[in-house]
């Protein structure tokens, strides 16, 4: 957690809690990361409203009147860990299935994407042009797996 400035007892208050459970579950995206200054842009549920937000704080109403973590700076948290901290799936045994065995979905199963998965397995690999364009973003190292982290390179 990016989140330092406040102690663990303040994120485990319920009231944070269900900050923390929103920013999981509400619809909003964050639109830049910078991970050098820990910031970013979120848009917010409504897609019209875009909140400045680090990890010390928010352009939101409701950072400015608690001052305490909002779910928008949860959701650049989260983010923010998914972009720095790599998958423990590594990219090149997925490269590999996705060649070998793409068109059925190996390589999703293996990432943590079981839905996308079993779809690729009853559409041959969306009729193998999701095959091919997994094969693509793999080799590019911009593959994700089921949790949002990029895949984990081999040193060497």
């Amino acid at each position: 957690m990016y989140l330092t400035k406040w102690s663990p007892d303040v994120h485990a208050d319920p009231e944070q809690q269900t900050r923390k459970n929103r920013s999981e579950r509400e619809f909003m995206r964050v639109l830049d990361l910078n991970t050098t200054d820990m910031s970013g842009r979120v848009c917010a549920k409504d897609l019209a409203t875009v909140y400045d937000v680090t990890t010390e704080s928010c352009s939101c109403p409701d950072f400015r009147k608690r001052g305490l973590p909002c779910k928008h700076m949860y959701l650049l948290d989260a983010a923010l860990e998914a972009e720095l901290v790599p998958s423990r799936k590594n990219n090149n045994v997925a490269l590999i299935l996705a060649i070998l065995l793409g068109w059925c979905g190996i390589h999703r199963f293996y990432v943590g994407k079981a839905g996308t998965g079993i779809l690729w397995f009853l559409t041959c690999g969306m009729f193998c042009f999701g095959w091919f364009v997994d094969i693509g973003k793999i080799a590019c190292g911009r593959f994700k797996d089921g949790g949002g982290r990029r895949l984990r390179r081999s040193e060497g």
